[in-house]
């Protein structure tokens, strides 16, 4: 799904690069990295309209990695937060029919929480997830040991 969307900026800076390239105006990069800051930044947008769905679905990002270059990346990093039962979830997945890119994140979030149900024997939780958005999307679930997850207080914020 994501592939497609970062394949079409290809094939536009691909089009602009050749027009400059015709016109003997800036470098050939610079039209691509154009587009694909723009794009990044749309991306961001959505991510942070998106919070009140995350924190609905039981997440929420704590942080965003972002690499720029000829492979823009995005990296979501989330955090369960609480549980959601099934039927919120797929109240919520339904309401995410046009929003192709909140929806993915969503069904990655619940798919990878899933995999807890292989850790049953051991003293490893889910934790959380990072999801890169790029055009190679992937998925990975972070598992951690129950005591490893101590809270930790930020320095000049008492209790």
């Amino acid at each position: 799904m994501l592939g497609r969307f970062f394949e079409k900026q290809k094939k536009h800076g691909s089009a602009a690069k050749q027009r400059e390239s015709d016109r003997g105006d800036q470098s050939p990069f610079s039209r691509l990295n154009d587009l694909s800051s723009e794009k990044i930044k749309s991306i961001i947008i959505t991510l942070n309209q998106a919070e009140p769905i995350f924190d609905k679905a039981g997440y929420c990002m704590q942080q965003l990695d972002v690499v720029f270059g000829l492979e823009p990346k995005l990296t979501g990093h989330f955090k369960k937060i609480k549980d959601v039962n099934q039927a919120d979830y797929e109240a919520l997945i339904a309401q995410l029919e046009e929003n192709q890119l909140i929806r993915f994140i969503l069904i990655s979030l619940h798919k990878s929480e899933r995999i807890n149900k292989l850790f049953s024997d051991s003293d490893l939780e889910y934790y959380g997830m990072t999801i890169d958005i790029a055009a190679q999307p992937s998925v990975t679930s972070i598992f951690k040991k129950i005591e490893s997850r101590a809270k930790i207080i930020p320095i000049g914020h008492p209790e």
